[in-house]
């Protein structure tokens, strides 16, 4: 309606000479008018807006200050209640206006819908329009919103600014994980994907397991929180990785579930490819329920890896015997510098070669190691004041336990 507005202002004053003198009232009267109806439209505007994204949003996209913008979830603050309701409904005129400004955005980089936020197919394509074109955008965070996929999938084939992009918490199928790995095949500029708790099945891990050999600019991936991956995907996902030279960090942090039965089959699969793998400095596989076994296969996997610095092992059931593994690598490792092994069932006899394993070892910046659960065996207090006194001796060493991961 502003465009409108605008052009048909524009059309009748292109159509009265300027030099008129008969008509020279009118054209003031018109330009008057052109100049009324666009503050009021403006407005309008402004006041739809703020009804959809919040009074500081707004000001910050007027002076044109604001970097990120969160699209939030609910407009009204029960002070009495001290709890939000009132839960925003997208209607298309608030669209319309968001829509607006994202095309003439010059400044904002970061965009987060908050999460229950729901748009149709045709919203979710409008917006991914725009990501064909634009330029500035370096961040997109989609949480728990049910958003349709393919037309982010396809405006990011010809994208290349976006360096994030965010799907947590959305329940998919492997439809749309099949057009996550056919846009990164085609993709080269960005860098990190979440996809932890949107539904990546055994076939969807295959189909991106099949892009990572392809894509050459991801540097993060996050598949967390996942108890649907079998031993095939994970094969695949590690054979992939064995060829890809860019992705630096990895999440495969399960859910409560863990790996299953597969579980110290998943580690062998990972720690082989360890062996190989020359780029990859952080791995979370937490929750996996790995027993003393399969950390054993990624102790040796890590041996004589030059890459990784960080891994994620929290509650699993490494005990003793994977605790002893992980004090010899730790022995030979010279690359390690961040270690959790929280609630691993790891008691005194586990904890000693862990000791031993960080005298000899210089490198390592943190680990921890502390029971968790009711079961756990304990650990001697001679064996913490053992551990503490080596944390004083190395200045670069911090040993947590605790619920809290405090130093000791």
């Amino acid at each position: 309606m502003t465009l409108l507005c605008h052009n048909l202002m524009n059309n009748i004053l292109d159509f009265i000479p300027d030099n008129s003198r008969y008509l020279n009232n009118f054209q003031q009267s018109c330009k008057l008018f052109k100049s009324t109806v666009q503050s009021r439209l403006d407005d309008i505007f402004w006041t739809t807006l703020e009804e959809f994204l919040g009074k500081k949003n707004c000001e910050g996209l007027k002076n044109n200050t604001l970097k990120k913008l969160i699209i939030p979830r609910y407009n009204v603050w029960d002070k009495r209640r001290w709890a939000r309701c009132s839960p925003i409904e997208c209607s298309p005129m608030h669209l319309e206006c968001l829509y607006s400004i994202l095309k003439q955005n010059t400044y904002i980089e970061e965009i987060e819908f908050s999460q229950g936020t729901s748009f149709k197919y045709s919203e979710d394509k409008k917006v991914a329009q725009i990501l064909k074109t634009n330029t500035t955008l370096r961040s997109i965070e989609y949480s728990r919103m049910y958003v349709s996929v393919k037309p982010f999938c396809d405006a990011l084939k010809h994208n290349t600014t976006l360096k994030e992009l965010s799907f947590y918490g959305n329940a998919w199928g492997s439809m749309n994980i099949y057009a996550i790995s056919q846009m990164l095949k085609v993709n080269s500029s960005l860098e990190s994907l979440c996809l932890s708790e949107s539904g990546v099945d055994n076939n969807g891990l295959k189909l991106l397991a099949s892009a990572l050999k392809e894509n050459s600019s991801l540097k993060y991936l996050g598949l967390g929180t996942s108890d649907e991956f079998g031993i095939e995907s994970i094969i695949e996902l590690a054979k992939s990785l064995k060829i890809n030279k860019s992705l630096t960090s990895l999440s495969l942090g399960c859910n409560e579930n863990g790996f299953g039965d597969d579980a110290d089959k998943i580690a062998n699969a990972m720690a082989k490819m360890l062996q190989y793998n020359s780029t990859l400095e952080y791995l979370d596989l937490s929750l996996g329920r790995i027993t003393g076994v399969g950390v054993t296969k990624l102790a040796i996997g890590l041996k004589n890896n030059k890459s990784l610095k960080d891994l994620q092992l929290r509650y699993c059931k490494a005990g003793d015997d994977g605790a002893r593994a992980i004090g010899w690598l730790l022995k030979h490792n010279t690359t390690l510098k961040s270690l959790d092994l929280y609630d691993n069932y790891i008691g005194n006899k586990g904890a000693m070669y862990l000791y031993h394993g960080m005298v000899e070892n210089n490198t390592l910046e943190s680990i921890t190691f502390s029971p968790e659960s009711e079961d756990a065996p304990e650990i001697e207090w001679q064996t913490w004041n053992l551990l503490r006194e080596l944390a004083e001796q190395k200045e670069n060493l911090i040993i947590h336990h605790g619920f809290g991961h405090d130093p000791i």
